[in-house]
């Protein structure tokens, strides 16, 4: 999810379309997100997406079996305690079936609380 974040902010604040936050683009994230200069882990001056990600894992608290299974909660959207790959990637989008996969551990196209709490 935090790649997936990662990707929004640039496509949100990338005004050249670089795919990148120069160092001039990253003052709008900044106001919302904070000093993100620290992302630039290879040092060119853009943070891409992977380092942007990386920097928003780094940050965030740890991961509980308790905390995956809540979050599962959100996307279960017809709240029959299990998530489809369409509930968790309404758009398609690769990088969140890919993720969904990753989760779904029996590859049965569900996600369930069981399945979180083997995650971690």
């Amino acid at each position: 999810m935090a790649y997936q974040l990662a990707g929004d902010i640039i496509a949100a604040y990338d005004s050249n379309k670089t795919k990148s936050l120069d160092p001039a683009e990253w003052r709008w994230p900044k106001s919302r997100f904070g000093n993100i200069g620290g992302a630039d882990l290879n040092g060119n001056g853009n943070i891409e997406r992977d380092e942007l990600g990386s920097w928003i894992l780094s940050r965030l608290p740890p991961v509980t079996s308790s905390r995956l299974v809540v979050e599962l909660r959100v996307f279960d959207s017809n709240g029959d305690g299990q998530v489809t790959q369409s509930e968790f990637a309404p758009d398609r989008n690769p990088d969140r079936i890919a993720e969904f996969r990753e989760y779904d551990d029996d590859g049965d196209g569900l996600i369930t609380p069981s399945e979180c709490r083997t995650r971690v």
